[in-house]
């Protein structure tokens, strides 16, 4: 059906979104951090997780749970943070959760065929 094929390929783009602040998270916080800037990106990945969720609600087989309660784990460790952090206690704190928003966010990406649909 239309509606559901359109809802799905704004659900991809915005998780195209969501994959460009993951990617600004990573190379903030785990290659030139400090923890105030930590915060931020995180908080930037935050806001542009809640348009993904607003998009998946729209999308019957997306399931976006895993990502957000992966989504979740990324702001409380940065949260965390104890202020003037070394760039190796963010990047210990950081990284797992990272880790797990980007696999969780794989398996939603693929699940929804989106590199397929973009091309």
């Amino acid at each position: 059906d239309e509606s559901q094929a359109t809802a799905e390929e704004n659900l991809c783009a915005s998780l195209e979104g969501f994959s460009a602040a993951l990617a600004n998270v990573q190379g903030v916080q785990l290659l030139n951090p400090d923890a105030n800037q930590a915060n931020t990106s995180v908080k930037r990945a935050r806001a542009t997780w809640s348009g993904v969720q607003a998009a998946a609600q729209e999308v019957q087989e997306a399931d976006a749970n895993a990502l957000s309660s992966a989504v979740d784990g990324l702001e409380s460790a940065a949260q965390d943070l104890p202020s003037g952090s070394t760039p190796a206690q963010i990047r210990q704190a950081l990284q797992p959760q990272l880790t797990a928003v980007y696999t969780a966010f794989n398996e939603m990406y693929d699940g929804l065929e989106c590199s397929t649909r973009n091309s």
